[in-house]
Parts: C-alpha cells; structure tokens; sequence
C-alpha cells in the first residue's frame, strides 16, 4: 500500500509540474509585393575547334581578352569570367582529330541600357548563352525587411480575430516563425543556337518583375 501511495504521489506531482494547455491556436499570415527585377545577368561564350591545341587556346584567350576590354569602357557592369573547358574531338573511327574549346564570359549590371549596348558590341565575335533579370540582394533585403513588419502586423490581426470569436479580450503568442522567399523563379531566355547577330539580343525595355513574401507561422494561447 505505501509503494502504490507513493506513485500516485509521483503522478501528482507530474501533472501539477506541466500542465496541459489549453486553447492553444496555429495560425499563418503573410505579406507579399510584387517588385520590379532591378537586375540583369548575361553569359556569352565563344567555341571553336582546331587541331593545333596551342592555338586553339591562343584563339580562345584573344576572344576573352578583347571581352574584357570592351567591358572596361562600361564601369557600372561587372564581367567576369565562366566556365573554360578543352576537350578532344574524334571521328567516326574513334580516331583523334583536334581539340574543341569552350569559353564564357558573365556580365550583371542594374542598367539594362548599357548592358544591352555591351552585349550588342560582344555579339560581333561571341555568342550569346543565356540572360535573367532579377531583383537585386540589396532591393530584396529591403523589401523583405518592410514585408516582416506587415506580416507580423496580419499575423496580430489574425490573433484578434480568433480572440474575438473565443469571447476572449486576451491573447498571447506562444512561438512564431518568419520565413522569406520568392515564389517565382527569375525571368530567364536562352539565345537560338547559332544566332549571333543583334536580333539575338535581349530586348531591354522591360525586365518584368518577381514577387516576395514573408511568411509568419506560429501559434497563440487563447485567454478565458
């Protein structure tokens, strides 16, 4: 009899230490703002074969150097240099007959009109891969500070409303969760094979533009 006292002694003292909750609600809210792409990524290469690997690279370094001269003339686009691949080319007979070679250059910038003339110009001896516009880091940083603020503020009006219907005046947040992301994927086209000329440019007028939200998750505890 003593140890079956001291159980439910234990048992009692476990319930009284953590109480159940009650009237504990999940809710979510979000803010969200369709923002204009401020900016713009491109990425044109040069591919050429020979048999001679020496001057293949040599061809290859002249495109990428001439690249880069011209991209000095234009301060507000950053150029930098992709991916660089050499590999062999053989015949039908598995026999070895030259190197093929593959260069890029990337281009980003926020001013789509220079970029535009840029790539223009680069198109005389380079072909044009693929571009994007997107929402610069700054920009959404910006945005997504601004887009907390609301979705806390939807997030307590929620909370209000659930009050509201439980006949309560009070409420409190037991956990919250802030989340950000960007439901659409940036705005991306890929030039024709084999088009070179400025009809493959990217038209430059109008970048689109792409959403971001803030999520807030969480629940609260009803009062009576």
């Amino acid at each position: 009899m003593k140890r079956l006292f001291l159980l439910v002694g234990l048992l009692g003292a476990t319930a009284h230490a953590d109480p159940l909750n009650y009237n504990v609600i999940s809710l979510d809210a979000d803010a969200r703002r369709e923002v204009a792409n401020d900016l713009m990524r491109a990425a044109l290469f040069a591919e050429m074969n020979d048999a001679d690997a020496a001057r293949l690279a040599n061809n290859i370094n002249n495109k990428m150097h001439e690249a880069k001269k011209l991209a000095g003339a234009y301060p507000g686009i950053r150029f930098s240099a992709g991916d660089n691949q050499t590999y062999p080319v053989y015949d039908q007979k598995n026999r070895m007959t030259g190197w093929r070679s593959r260069a890029e250059v990337r281009l980003e910038c926020r001013d789509f009109r220079q970029c535009s003339e840029l790539i223009g110009k680069l198109q005389g001896f380079l072909q044009l891969g693929n571009w994007e516009f997107a929402i610069a880091d700054e920009t959404r940083q910006r945005v997504e500070s601004e887009l907390t603020t609301e979705a806390i503020a939807a997030f307590r009006g929620k909370a209000e409303v659930v009050a509201k219907a439980f006949k309560s005046k009070n409420y409190r947040i037991v956990n919250m969760a802030l989340n950000s992301r960007m439901p659409y994927a940036p705005r991306m086209a890929y030039a024709k094979a084999g088009v070179m000329a400025a009809e493959a440019a990217p038209p430059m007028a109008d970048g689109g533009s792409g959403s971001v939200m803030v999520t807030a998750n969480g629940s609260i505890q009803v009062q009576e």
